[in-house]
C-alpha cells in the first residue's frame, strides 16, 4: 500500500516538473532598440515605456529604457529581462530633465508634448516581433 502511495505521489510530481521546464511561447522577451526624436531631432534622458496595449490583445510585463546622448534606448522588462515580450504597446515618453536646473535658473519644462506622456493619450502604438527589434519613436 506504501509504496503505491508513493509511487502515485512521485508520478504525480514528475508531471508537474514536466510542464514547468519551458516557458510559454512568447514570453522571452525579444531584443528592442531604437531612438527617440522630438521635432526631428534626437532627445537625450527620455524615458521610454512599453505597456501592453490591451485593445490588440497586448500582455506581459511593461518594458523599460532611457536615452542616452545620441538618442538611442534599449529596452528591458520590468523584471529586468532584456528587450519586452511579443506583443502589442502603447509608448510613453517621460522627460528625465524636467525640474532640472542650475542655480538661478528656471526649471526646465518638459520637451516631451504631453499626448506623449500618457498611455491613454499617447499616439505611439507598436508591435514587438520575435527576434530584434529597432524601433524609431518619434514626437512631434
Amino acid at each position: 500500500m506504501l509504496s503505491r502511495s508513493l509511487a502515485l505521489v512521485l508520478a504525480v510530481c514528475l508531471a508537474c516538473l514536466a510542464g514547468c521546464g519551458e516557458p510559454k511561447p512568447g514570453a522571452i522577451p525579444s531584443p528592442v532598440e531604437g531612438v527617440v526624436t522630438i521635432n526631428g531631432k534626437t532627445a537625450e534622458n527620455i524615458e521610454v515605456r512599453f505597456s501592453p496595449d490591451p485593445a490588440k490583445g497586448g500582455t506581459g510585463p511593461s518594458a523599460i529604457g532611457v536615452t542616452g546622448p545620441d538618442g538611442k534606448y534599449t529596452l528591458k522588462t520590468d523584471d529586468g529581462r532584456a528587450g519586452a515580450t511579443v506583443g502589442w504597446y502603447v509608448v510613453t515618453l517621460t522627460d528625465l530633465n524636467v525640474g532640472r536646473a542650475e542655480q538661478g535658473e528656471a526649471e526646465k519644462p518638459s520637451r516631451v508634448p504631453a499626448d506623449y506622456q500618457t498611455a491613454t493619450r499617447t499616439p505611439l502604438k507598436v508591435e514587438v516581433k520575435a527576434g530584434p527589434n529597432t524601433i524609431p519613436l518619434e514626437a512631434k
